[in-house]
């Protein structure tokens, strides 16, 4: 696939997919909510390390694919944290591994 195709797959992804799984899982959009969903949801990629210091959110996914996966990865929760008005910081991409700090726009 080419980036283009890359890019609007990623936005399609991160602007729908992690809402709907809040309102399947929860009936109710919340920050907390939303943190349970992505972990759970990151699972299916790999090992996930979630950390919780001063109400920031660190998430660490080991996938063991590939530097673009990262980088789809990097795109579909950016375009997430766009959606849904929160608050993310990619704090590495490389070729097995993507971690990002996130947290809510109120906080």
């Amino acid at each position: 696939m080419g980036d283009d195709t890359i890019k609007q797959i990623a936005k399609d992804v991160g602007g729908v997919v992690h809402r709907e799984l809040v309102f399947l899982k929860f009936d109710e959009m919340s920050f907390d909510n939303l943190m349970h969903v992505l972990v759970v949801n990151a699972s299916r990629y790999g090992s996930v390390k979630h950390n919780v210091e001063n109400l920031e959110h660190r998430i660490c996914i080991h996938h063991g694919s590939c530097i673009e996966f990262s980088r789809f990865l990097a795109q579909v929760h950016e375009n997430m944290a766009h959606h849904l008005s929160v608050k993310i910081d990619i704090t590495n991409t490389d070729q097995h591994m993507i971690c990002m700090k996130i947290q809510d726009q109120e906080a």
